[in-house]
């Protein structure tokens, strides 16, 4: 083989390789461009629409309801007040068959909240009633049927509604028989009937109803 020959083949497979290289090179390039190209999807989460998912806006400075007594607590904007009473009136028809009933009322003196009122009187923007039934255990519809008072319901109505896991019923006042607009909440938690109002769709009862939890 001729010098001129063996120079020519040696250029030849140079040549091949560095078509090689570049191919492999611009391969490589063209994957890694896919790669990074593809979009990556997360499955978008679902809420369980119940009263204690995340509350919105800022609660930082709310005060907390605490009632050792009964296990639970809430919080409450921080210009409200409560006030309990404890030993309510058992000889009210609602209350005929319980130990004991109590009430937990949130709200702002009088003079706060209506214009030429000087009373300084606590009006009631939320309230709870707790009836301590003489039962071991209690289902929401008994409760219901049981201590519903005037309310002209049955425990196979009512809105379903979800606290802190719990089952909870939402009906309406009809004052028994007259137009009523105050909305109330049947919750049952072991033996204990709560009577909660109003029902949501205020956003500040929202707020307090998604920070109820019970703590026993």
């Amino acid at each position: 083989m001729s010098k001129y020959s063996k120079g020519a083949i040696e250029l030849l497979v140079l040549i091949i390789l560095a078509l090689v290289t570049v191919g492999g090179i611009g391969y490589y390039a063209y994957k890694n461009g896919q790669i990074r190209s593809t979009p990556s999807f997360s499955p978008t989460p679902t809420l369980n629409s119940t009263v204690n998912q995340a509350p919105d806006g800022d609660l930082a400075n709310w005060k907390t309801y605490r009632n050792e007594k009964y296990g639970f607590e809430l919080r409450y904007p921080p210009d409200w007040l409560v006030k309990e009473h404890y030993g309510l009136e058992a000889s009210y028809k609602v209350y005929k068959d319980s130990k004991s009933a109590s009430g937990i009322i949130f709200g702002k003196e009088a003079n706060k909240v209506y214009k030429n009122v000087d009373s300084s009187d606590l009006v009631s923007l939320f309230s709870i009633v707790i009836i301590e039934t003489p039962y071991n255990q209690i289902s929401l519809n008994d409760a219901i049927d049981k201590y519903r008072g005037c309310l002209e319901v049955t425990s196979q109505g009512g809105d379903e509604y979800l606290i802190y896991g719990n089952e909870a019923r939402i009906f309406w006042d009809t004052s028994c028989g007259q137009a009523g607009g105050e909305s109330y909440i049947f919750l049952v938690h072991k033996n204990i009937v709560y009577d909660i109002s109003p029902a949501p769709g205020d956003p500040t009862i929202d707020q307090i109803l998604s920070t109820f939890q019970f703590t026993d």
